[in-house]
């Protein structure tokens, strides 16, 4: 566990080293500071506040480009000529990721969908109900690991999308972390993560989480048998990692 910012720290990992990378980068939502009337009829109705936090707050779409640029250029040399690299991104950056990684020299394999079973409403009536997210899986050479023939023989509880015997497809069914939740405003779910892993990971090696978050990253590595390396800037959040490590398998993988 390391406390900083990711693109410093992560020029102290050997170059090649990572065998899969995963990022949960800012939404970069762009909510105003002010509120608005939506706010109004958000606390009317009882619903969670949007989403304000300062670590997705950027000057405009460039300066979310420069930070987006400079981080994958990183994880572009730490991850192994065998490796992959997952983002998880949402409508408004999912563009600019796709454009960062692309120009990092990473080649993109797929946009995989997480489909959610339990999608939080939608007050707007200018809206669809947000029901997904994409997770961009890119690679650096044709030689990634891909578990192909464990996948397929796998299925996975309640994923209408995966039944053993067939292949997998970019979809991923599973529930929002609401039962796993930690107090991270964007955690995302252990069995997304341990799915991302039986994709492309590999027992006993390293995993990377250079936007560590609430560590679901480090409790999903322990589960499949992989190390892993986690950055976090904020204090709040390192602690929340360091108890929440500690809770699973003696901190077992840190």
């Amino acid at each position: 566990m390391y406390r900083g910012d990711c693109r410093e720290l992560l020029r102290r990992i050997p170059a090649g080293t990572i065998d899969v990378v995963i990022a949960d980068p800012p939404f970069y939502l762009d909510v105003p500071n002010e509120e608005t009337v939506i706010d109004h009829y958000i606390k009317k109705n009882g619903m969670k506040p949007r989403f304000r936090q300062e670590w997705d707050k950027f000057v405009d779409a460039d300066d979310y480009q420069q930070f987006s640029d400079s981080l994958f250029e990183q994880l572009q040399r730490v991850v192994a000529p065998t490796g992959s690299v997952f983002v998880f991104t949402v409508h408004n950056n999912l563009g600019l990721i796709d454009l960062a990684v692309r120009r990092a020299g990473l080649t993109v394999l797929h946009h995989i969908v997480w489909a959610k079973r339990n999608p939080a409403p939608v007050l707007s009536t200018r809206r669809l109900q947000f029901s997904h997210e994409t997770i961009v899986w890119c690679a650096k050479t044709p030689d990634y690991v891909f578990n192909y023939n464990t996948l397929k023989a796998s299925g996975f509880e309640g994923d209408r999308f995966k039944a053993k015997g067939k292949q997998h497809r970019d979809i991923i069914e599973a529930s929002t972390s609401n039962a796993e939740s930690v107090g991270h405003p964007a955690q995302k779910p252990i069995g997304v993560y341990r799915r991302l892993l039986e994709i492309a990971g590999r027992q006993g090696g390293i995993l990377l989480d250079p936007l560590a978050g609430s560590g679901t990253a480090a409790i999903a590595a322990m589960e499949f048998g992989m190390r892993c390396i986690m950055i976090e800037l904020d204090d709040r959040y390192v602690e929340i990692i360091k108890r929440r490590v500690s809770r699973n398998d003696n901190g077992r993988g840190r």
